[in-house]
């Protein structure tokens, strides 16, 4: 049992991220908060705080968060797998690029443009700030983007 950082006198955590009460010995009951992660009700100086459970191991297990890096991240980004090894601390745009790799980002999953057309190798584009376009599609948005431009231009 490891005290936890902020109630070192109040709570202790196990590396399988078992919290119990110092003072009652009693194991507190987890509950699934938003997103799915696993939290549990910490209460000091009469102040109620849910905590994510993956927050606690990684403070009392690799230490306080980084500054640039305040997130507690799951590399698998399944939010109740707190095992250690499955956690880092890190930031937003690390958790995005986790999304896209585990392919849980609702972008990564579409496998075709909204006309059908797939989105593969020799069909697929990249634009400078990394959007998947459609090749197929092309001479249609291009022809799109010359009517708004003549329109814009005839006021």
């Amino acid at each position: 049992w490891f005290p936890v950082p902020d109630y070192e006198e109040l709570y202790e955590v196990t590396q399988a991220g078992v919290v119990r009460s110092i003072r009652t010995g009693r194991v507190l009951a987890y509950h699934t908060g938003a997103y799915g992660h696993l939290t549990v009700r910490l209460t000091k100086n009469g102040v109620r705080k849910h905590e994510h459970i993956s927050r606690i191991l990684l403070k009392v297990f690799v230490g306080p968060p980084p500054e640039d890096k305040p997130y507690a991240l799951h590399r698998d980004d399944v939010p109740w797998n707190n095992d250690l090894s499955n956690l880092r601390w890190g930031c937003h745009s690390e958790n995005m690029l986790d999304a896209v790799r585990n392919k849980t980002h609702v972008q990564s999953r579409k496998t075709h443009c909204p006309r059908g057309h797939p989105y593969d190798d020799a069909n697929t584009m990249r634009t400078k700030d990394g959007w998947r376009r459609c090749k197929g599609c092309l001479p249609m948005h291009n022809k799109l983007a010359r009517q708004r431009r003549k329109e814009r231009e005839n006021g």
